[in-house]
């Protein structure tokens, strides 16, 4: 901190409206557009190479999330911006466990969506061009960012940034109602917004119940990476006409509600818990 800047206690935070949330989106999304523009005039293609679209998105909400939180919480530290809280070790456990479990209702939806609205055959070949790698590096390189890179950048801006500066002045439901719908806002394809908001809403609970970050990060980790060695192996292809049976997404999804009522009873009896959740309405 230079001298001229203000002691952090004399900054005043700034309440963030359902239409200042759209806005910041908006302007994630407008911020990537233009990294990734400017990536492209590095190489030719490079705007249509996987790995560089995670990594252009990725410093778009990177610096979204640090310039809502500069202008809406100027008086927390970065952590605390974010509500990078500590939490019980079992929690992030069943983080990664949600995470997982997700993938069958998200399965289940991707392919009752692509049955009804198919893909064109140029969308197909476009989209089998994107997951082809060409080395062993690449394919890491596409996991790391996928998985990892992603994930964390994602929290940061919609259950860190977001969730933090609107929870101080809406309740419990509205938040998490909000950052769902940015989240899959900034899935920019309209066929995938669902599967966002379906994800958003299990990663909203658990950051809302928890009170930290790390929790919906370790189910998101968890997600992504699943979902990324799948596309990988070949296991799953986005926009499979095929989809799970039925009776799989539902079992899938009520494994996901109970894991996910099992957290909100232990979290709702920890004392530490309780501290981290207060703190998000400060």
């Amino acid at each position: 901190m230079s001298d001229r800047d203000p002691p952090l206690d004399a900054r005043v935070d700034r309440p963030l409206s359902l239409i200042g949330a759209v806005g910041w989106t908006a302007l994630v999304v407008l911020l990537f557009s233009l990294i990734l523009s400017l990536s492209a005039t590095f190489r030719p293609g490079l705007s249509r190479e996987l790995v560089n679209l995670q990594i252009c998105f990725g410093l778009a909400m990177a610096l979204g999330a640090l310039l809502l939180t500069r202008l809406h919480l100027p008086s927390r530290d970065g952590v605390e911006a974010l509500g990078a809280r500590p939490t019980p070790w079992w929690l992030l456990f069943a983080g990664l466990v949600v995470g997982v479990l997700l993938q069958a209702p998200a399965l289940w939806l991707d392919g009752w969506i692509s049955q009804r609205w198919p893909l064109a055959p140029e969308e197909q070949e476009r989209q089998a061009l994107l997951f082809s790698f060409q080395s062993v590096g690449h394919k890491v390189a596409f996991v790391a960012a996928a998985g990892l890179v992603g994930p964390l950048v994602e929290e940061g801006f919609c259950r860190g940034a977001l969730f933090r500066t609107l929870r101080r002045t809406h309740g419990p439901g509205p938040t998490v109602l909000i950052t769902t719908g940015c989240f899959a806002l900034l899935h920019l394809d309209p066929r995938y917004a669902a599967n966002a908001a379906l994800c958003g809403l299990a990663l909203g609970a658990l950051r809302l119940w928890s009170g930290s970050l790390w929790v919906s990060l370790a189910a998101h980790v968890a997600f992504n990476s699943v979902t990324a060695v799948a596309l990988l192996g070949g296991w799953v292809k986005l926009g499979e006409s095929r989809p799970l049976g039925a009776l799989w997404g539902a079992l899938g999804t009520g494994l996901v509600l109970g894991v996910l009522a099992a957290i909100w009873w232990g979290a709702s009896r920890s004392e530490v818990v309780a501290q981290a959740v207060e703190a998000d309405e400060d």
